[in-house]
C-alpha cells in the first residue's frame, strides 16, 4: 500500500515576497502616521525585511493576511456605521435616526 502526501508546500515567488514586504512597510506607515522620525521607519523596514527569516515563512504570510484583513474589516465597519447612522454613546450602540 502506497501513501501519497497531497499536502503541497506553497512557496511564493521572490517577487511576491518583495511586494508583500513593501505592502507591510506601507501599512505600518499608515498605522503610525503620527511618527515623523525616519530612524523609526528604517528600523521597522529592517525588521520587516528579516521577519520571514526570523519568525518563519508561515508567520510572515499570516502577518500579511491579518493586517490586510484588518484594513478590509475597518473599511466595512466604517461604511456600515455611516450607512446606518449608528452613534456610540454611553458605552452602548444606538441606531437613533
Amino acid at each position: 500500500m502506497t501513501i501519497v502526501n497531497y499536502m503541497l508546500k506553497y512557496t511564493p515567488s521572490k517577487n511576491a515576497l518583495v511586494i508583500a514586504k513593501q505592502y507591510l512597510k506601507n501599512e505600518f506607515r499608515k498605522v503610525f502616521s503620527d511618527i515623523k522620525d525616519d530612524k523609526f521607519y528604517k528600523r521597522i523596514d529592517r525588521s520587516i525585511d528579516n521577519f520571514n527569516l526570523r519568525e518563519g515563512e508561515m508567520s510572515f504570510w499570516n502577518l500579511l493576511a491579518a493586517i490586510s484583513e484588518g484594513w478590509k474589516l475597518k473599511q466595512v465597519f466604517s461604511i456600515h456605521y455611516i450607512q446606518n447612522d449608528i452613534e456610540y454613546s454611553n458605552g452602548e450602540y444606538s441606531t437613533e435616526k
